[in-house]
């Protein structure tokens, strides 16, 4: 049986990074495992407000990055490791776009 349920709640925090000038909205089930993230590039409260809501695709790369490269997630900070991630959901962004490209280009 249960004696305290607050023990159950999740945590959610929003950390200003000001070296790559963004908010990280990080969410956390009752054991600490990452359950959500996203982040806001500038620092206006707009963006604060805007990255409380979890992206499963920036999300679903942190896992599998966690685990490939989980001797470089385990040696770093956390912080800088999602910001790794952070960079990889960009540079994957970059890449779909590229490719929406030339299919374009290649249907005409």
């Amino acid at each position: 049986m249960l004696k305290n349920l607050d023990n159950l709640k999740e945590l959610k925090t929003v950390v200003w990074d000001e070296k790559n000038d963004r908010y990280i909205f990080i969410e956390r089930n009752w054991n600490g495992y990452i359950i959500g993230l996203n982040f806001m590039q500038g620092n206006d409260k707009k963006s604060y407000e805007d990255c409380q809501t979890n992206d499963i695709h920036l999300l679903n790369i942190y896992h599998y990055m966690n685990r490939e490269f989980s001797i470089e997630s385990s040696s770093i900070r956390e912080i800088n490791f999602i910001n790794k991630v952070i960079w990889m959901r960009h540079n994957i962004m970059d890449v779909d776009l590229l490719c929406e490209i030339n299919n374009d280009f290649d249907n005409d």
